[in-house]
């Protein structure tokens, strides 16, 4: 099974959630089939829920991560490099950030931030749960 359906608030634990828009079923992001596997594409049902409780808006299905990112194939650097670079710059100057500081990055994709982050001086940790696209960061000397 590549998903389960979400039970409880990822939050709060609250059991009574509020669906706000229902998807309904859809393929993985990140999925680029052949058109002779699109017939036989896994689907999950997808939409959004939101948790009177603690405010929080999330998905109603949990993708299991092993299929997720097995072979993940969006990278941000493609096209998005330049638009980091500049973000680091900025976040540099707005928060002072030095040779002390340290930014962690979840969802680091394969370091497009890290790297200009790393490149003024900054030290950089970065989360990815995608083997293949860490594995491009960790080439380039960071994650």
């Amino acid at each position: 099974m590549i998903y389960q359906k979400r039970k409880t608030c990822a939050i709060c634990g609250n059991r009574e959630l509020n669906l706000v828009l229902d998807y309904g079923d859809v393929p993985a992001a990140g999925s680029f089939p052949f058109i002779s596997e699109i017939e036989n594409e896994p689907k999950y049902q997808l939409g959004l829920e939101f948790c009177d409780k603690c405010g929080l808006l999330q998905t109603n299905s949990i993708l299991d991560g092993n299929y997720l990112f097995k072979d993940y194939r969006y990278m941000s650097s493609v096209g998005l490099s330049k638009h980091f670079t500049e973000v680091a710059a900025l976040l540099q100057a707005e928060f002072n950030l030095n040779k002390t500081s340290c930014v962690v990055e979840i969802g680091s994709n394969d370091g497009v931030l890290q790297l200009p982050f790393k490149d003024l001086g900054v030290s950089v940790v970065g989360v990815e749960p995608s083997v293949n696209i860490s594995q491009l960061a960790k080439d380039k000397g960071i994650l």
